[in-house]
């Protein structure tokens, strides 16, 4: 019995294979693929004066002293939100006087000053959204 199965074993055996044929001649494969992405911005943009503008005007008022009509400046320097800076400014104390030239009668004196910082500060917040479509399709014969 041994040697039969033995036998069995190693003699050939015929494999018969059946040939593979789709049941299609032609077909279509279509693909769509869609993203959006969304990019958040926010812009902030900040002006500085660096230097100072004062101005004097007006009508029947004189110098209270002969003093000079330019004030002396001072340095300024500090740290707003992470920036450094050193600024020129106006020094009030050696700002001029004035007095009315005739009193009791009409005067007018305006002065004006704007110092150096921070004069304007913008804020642009943004939310940009695109989106994109692509549509595939493949076509294939038999």
């Amino acid at each position: 019995m041994k040697r039969l199965l033995f036998l069995f074993i190693f003699l050939p055996v015929p494999l018969k294979a059946s040939p593979i044929s789709g049941g299609f001649t032609t077909g279509t494969m279509n693909s769509t693929t869609t993203s959006v992405q969304t990019i958040v911005e926010s812009v902030v943009s900040k002006d500085y004066n660096s230097g100072y503008t004062y101005s004097v005007s007006g009508t029947g008022v004189e110098l209270q002293d002969s003093g000079s009509m330019i004030p002396s400046a001072v340095q300024t320097s500090g740290t707003t939100d992470g920036v450094s800076y050193s600024w020129t400014g106006l020094n009030f104390s050696t700002k001029p006087t004035f007095k009315q030239t005739e009193n009791g009668a009409a005067f007018q004196l305006t002065e004006s000053y704007m110092g150096p910082g921070l004069s304007n500060v913008t804020t642009i917040n943004r939310n940009i959204t695109v989106e994109s479509t692509t549509v595939t399709q493949s076509i294939f014969q038999k």
